[in-house]
């Protein structure tokens, strides 16, 4: 080899002989390798295991009889219920270990082609990935049942740790096969057992029951639960601060007016319809939680959606991302999304998101480009459902017919601010400061929600959306202030194009960056809202014209001009 800078140095008792490699040289990284290292790398290309075996043919080094590639009376103890990880005369094998995982409750996922299977240990079928490497001497360790060779056979382990993990790779891979609803039933695991929920009620059956497949590790596996009667539940403090969030007072179930009682229904359908995880191609849509009256000068926040959204979550496994994390032209924005994500949070988006963007990722596959490997396609049935927070006002596209009904609105009302908020009214944080009695009524109403979800659909509410338009748009007096300087030049035409609108914005000759305030990409959307909103009579028609529809009026207004 050329410029290979090494040296060899012989044992004398106090250091260990071997090879020193200063600088990298192929076959040979920088660094001490042993003598067995070096034969290894020069005569079996690095395979250790290998090397061993040629090593010992020719008579060098001595046959560890602990550890032994042969079991004799691995198949006849098998059948015992007594079977652990050595036999009778204290010998442990690779199969012999295989078997006792498989015993114990470890499996080998197959998650997808581009990712290593991930190892879980099987306890009520929750998908928590093993660290192998950090937990398994321990457990075998645990479950050693002969004192007297107890350190005999910890010194095994240690000494055999690297071919203890490679025992995993004779473990049979699984396909992975996550818990899913289905459209008349929903699932909640819980510490106890899984509450199985239908149109009609709720009963708990345990996680052995063939129906159930793997579940995602999530807050109320922490939690015991019991079965109820619906009829005789009592309000938790989470129904009630939602009650308020939605009506904007201190509402009780008996006090609600029909429209109130109407509005609620439609809430408890959604939460349902997120804690649900089966998806219908003619019935998926992306949630959207706002603010009722949301404008660019009062959006301060605090209203309870982050709170909505964290409910769900004690439930049910979520990828959460900042609204301005989703850049929606960026290639990778799904790089760790994952089959076993069952929402996908997108919290506190930017007045300027693109609503429309998410139109396929809602109705059908994602393409999972992982950064540095291949793409994956999440199939649309183990696609997340989508949940968007904004503080903005929502617009509205009348000719977006398809995007629009795949996405349904719920707003909050100002009742929580930040000047009242729930730890001051509850006097405790939700979720953290519970009791056993609080999450059981929490529970319970999650319970409801399903219920009602799985009788009578998502029910979307019919808001106007003309208002929520001109707030979207004229998000401060400024704009407004401008637009109307330029109506006021337009408003007694009998049509006008935005070209003429435009002409008279620039007749008023703004500086900086207000001169891009209106421009053609925008305008028509300025000039529709503004005439919704205010209901004026004009349409927009042939010749790309907004046109008069009643003459007579607009005669009259003219009539009365004083010039």
């Amino acid at each position: 080899m050329n410029n290979f800078s090494a040296t060899f140095t012989y044992s004398d008792g106090n250091k260990r002989g071997g090879l020193r490699v200063y600088k990298e040289t192929p076959p040979f990284e920088s660094g001490f390798h042993s003598p067995s290292d070096v034969f290894a790398i020069l005569e079996c290309n690095g395979d250790k295991p290998k090397a061993r075996q040629k090593l010992l043919s020719l008579g060098y080094g001595e046959a560890d009889a602990r550890f032994s590639p042969k079991d004799e009376t691995l198949q006849q103890d098998l059948e015992s219920e007594d079977f652990n990880f050595y036999s009778d005369d204290f010998t442990v094998s690779p199969s012999r270990l295989a078997r006792f995982y498989e015993k114990q409750g470890f499996i080998k996922i197959d998650v997808d082609e581009s990712a290593n299977p991930i190892v879980i240990k099987n306890e009520n079928k929750i998908l928590k990935p093993y660290n192998v490497r950090n937990k398994i001497i321990s457990f075998l360790k645990n479950n050693i049942r002969h004192e007297d060779k107890r350190t005999e056979l910890e010194t095994l382990l240690i000494k055999h740790k690297t071919a203890i993990y490679d025992s995993f790779l004779l473990l049979d891979e699984v396909p992975l096969q996550l818990n899913r609803d289905t459209k008349d039933t929903i699932y909640i695991p819980l510490k106890n057992g899984v509450a199985k929920i239908t149109a009609d009620g709720m009963k708990m059956i345990p996680y052995e029951s063939d129906e159930l497949g793997l579940f995602m590790e999530v807050e109320s596996l922490n939690h015991e639960f019991k079965e109820f009667d619906y009829e005789s539940r009592q309000m938790g403090d989470f129904e009630k601060f939602l009650l308020f969030a939605i009506t904007g007072r201190e509402a009780t179930a008996e006090d609600l007016t029909g429209d109130e009682l109407t509005t609620v229904g439609a809430f408890f359908s959604m939460i349902g319809y997120l804690i649900s995880n089966y998806k219908d191609h003619a019935q998926t849509f992306a949630i959207i939680l706002s603010d009722d009256g949301a404008n660019d000068e009062d959006r301060n926040g605090g209203r309870g959606k982050s709170l909505l959204t964290s409910a769900i979550k004690q439930v049910r496994k979520e990828k959460y991302r900042g609204g301005d994390a989703h850049a929606t032209s960026y290639i990778h924005k799904y790089n760790d999304l994952q089959p076993y994500h069952d929402l996908y949070i997108l919290d506190d988006v930017p007045k300027t998101f693109n609503f429309d963007s998410l139109y396929t990722d809602i109705t059908g596959d994602i393409k999972a480009e992982r950064k540095g490997t291949t793409t994956e396609t999440i199939p649309f049935k183990d696609v997340a459902k989508f949940v968007i927070t904004t503080n903005w006002a929502v617009p509205f596209k009348k000719e977006a017919t398809s995007t629009n009904r795949r996405f349904a609105e719920f707003k909050f009302s100002d009742y929580w601010n930040n000047e009242n908020t729930p730890v001051e009214y509850f006097g405790k944080r939700f979720f953290e400061d519970w009791d056993s009695d609080e999450w059981s009524l929490f529970f319970q109403f999650l319970c409801i929600c399903s219920s009602h979800f799985l009788s009578v659909g998502l029910q979307k509410i019919d808001y106007s959306k003309e208002a929520d338009n001109f707030r979207a748009y004229f998000s401060n007096d400024y704009i407004l202030d401008t637009f109307e300087r330029i109506w006021d030049e337009l408003k007694y035409k009998k049509s006008f194009t935005v070209s003429d609108f435009l002409s008279e914005f620039n007749k008023l000759q703004l500086s900086g960056k207000d001169r891009d305030m209106f421009h053609r990409n925008n305008a028509r959307k300025f000039i529709d809202a503004y005439l919704e909103f205010h209901k004026l009579p004009f349409e927009y028609g042939a010749g790309r014209k907004w046109n008069s529809v009643n003459d007579e009026s607009v005669n009259d207004e003219i009539s009365q001009v004083p010039f």
